[in-house]
């Protein structure tokens, strides 16, 4: 309530106010947070007052149609990058493997059952040949926070996490078949949960842990260092249709490979082997034939990668955005 009685004050007193909006409100049965949205009228709660804006700005079109519904002066600035952000200058770290990395936080727990699951994962699907020149890396690794739970009414409840609790290690033991997959000096390391793998030199292990950074401390983009193929696994849902690109806009800034789902956002943007390749099976097996055509065709694979990055730096240039972000605030203060 006390944003709506700011915004009210705002407008009391002629101050205009710009809302922006990054996600759809209603999340969708899919969406681990289903339930709490709901419990919470999250898409009430969102919609019930978008018409006291004088101007609302989100990142995509097919998000500006449903935002159109209730307040019409509504503005796409897509998502951009700065080639002067530090975190996103970067240089890869030397390896002796390719490197897959996926990155998101925990509200992805649907999008990653394509690539593992609780019955298969990309790698029963690898021969020994692949495995061996591979590495499948983990970003946004944590055990902080607390566990939000479902009871069987639907409401949620929080708890206080323990490891044996914690998404991520659930994750990472389906992915290293409970660490039989790496050395028995990393999975010691790995199983401590103190950071002290962080030290460890997992350039030659087929899975490699990277903790949570934080993108206020300029950390985010530094797991690109260490990431030479970006995994995208998304489900095709209207929650998912409406976010941006912004993972394969990240991936072409840092000169990676981007290898997503075949649905929208990402084909909105990118071009099937041209500056990204999509997989159309998105199972563990069909995320594990991409892997495998993406290891034998390194020379094509190179020229798909600068291909995005030409794109993404060109095109996401937040230089360009801040440009049509300013005409657009002046526009409202009808500023000369």
């Amino acid at each position: 309530m006390l944003v709506w009685n700011l915004v009210c004050e705002a407008k009391k007193i002629g101050v205009k106010v710009v809302l922006d909006i990054d996600d759809y409100w209603n999340y969708g049965e899919q969406h681990p947070l289903y339930n709490m949205c709901m419990v919470n009228q999250y898409p009430t709660k969102a919609t019930v007052n978008l018409n006291l804006f004088d101007c609302i700005t989100t990142t995509t079109e097919r998000l500006k149609s449903e935002i159109y519904e209730y307040n019409p002066n509504v503005h796409i600035l897509e998502n951009a990058i700065s080639e002067n952000d530090t975190q996103f200058t970067v240089n890869k770290n030397p390896s002796q493997r390719l490197r897959f990395g996926i990155t998101g936080s925990s509200s992805h727990t649907t999008d990653i059952k394509q690539i593992v699951n609780e019955e298969k994962c990309i790698f029963d699907y690898l021969d020994k040949d692949t495995i061996d020149k591979i590495q499948f890396v983990l970003c946004g690794f944590s055990i902080e926070g607390k566990c939000i739970k479902t009871d069987e009414n639907g409401e949620f409840y929080i708890e206080p996490s323990k490891p044996e609790d914690i998404w991520w290690v659930k994750l990472e033991k389906q992915i290293t078949n409970d660490y039989t997959l790496v050395s028995p000096e990393y999975k010691e390391l790995l199983l401590k949960y103190d950071r002290s793998d962080e030290n460890y030199d997992a350039s030659n292990e087929p899975y490699r842990r990277i903790w949570s950074k934080s993108i206020t401390n300029y950390e985010y983009g530094r797991i690109y260092e260490n990431i030479d193929v970006l995994m995208i696994p998304l489900t095709d849902t209207k929650f998912n249709s409406m976010k941006s690109s912004l993972k394969l806009i990240e991936a072409g800034f840092t000169n990676t490979m981007g290898l997503a789902s075949n649905v929208k956002p990402y084909t909105d943007y990118g071009t099937n082997y041209k500056n990204c390749i999509f997989v159309e099976d998105m199972t563990p097996k069909g995320w594990a034939d991409k892997i495998t055509e993406i290891v034998n065709h390194p020379d094509e694979c190179r020229i798909i990668t600068e291909g995005l990055h030409n794109k993404a730096t060109i095109e996401q240039d937040i230089d360009i955005v801040t440009i049509e972000r300013d005409s657009l605030y002046r526009s409202l203060v009808c500023y000369e």
